[in-house]
């Protein structure tokens, strides 16, 4: 079996990227590799269609939806850590820090 890639390198990113800019990249890569594209630029380069040409482009797109749907999964779980963890003392905001008046005796 076939040791998968890495999402994040699939898509040129970091791991520590953002959802944007996974999105970003994802534009970026589908923009070059879409089917609809690859098979209008091989037409013009060749009277000849290939099934096989146009396979491998519509598995090589799907590669790359697929590695942008992990990265935001990935990226939303972080995210999702990383507030959560917040909210229970780990975090910038103290939600349960409470200022109390000394009333006395």
């Amino acid at each position: 079996m076939e040791k998968q890639k890495n999402p994040f390198e699939i898509l040129g990113v970091c791991e520590s990227s953002t959802a944007r800019e996974v999105d970003d990249a994802f534009k970026r890569l589908a923009k070059s590799s879409h089917p609809d594209v690859m098979m209008t630029m091989h037409a013009k380069s060749s009277n000849s269609s290939s099934s096989s040409s146009s396979f491998a482009t519509t598995r090589n797109f799907q590669a790359i939806s697929h590695a942008r749907d992990e990265c935001l999964a990935m990226i939303a779980e972080r995210n999702m850590m990383r507030y959560s963890n917040d909210e229970f003392g780990g975090g910038r905001y103290d939600h349960h820090h409470h200022h109390h008046q000394n009333l006395g005796d």
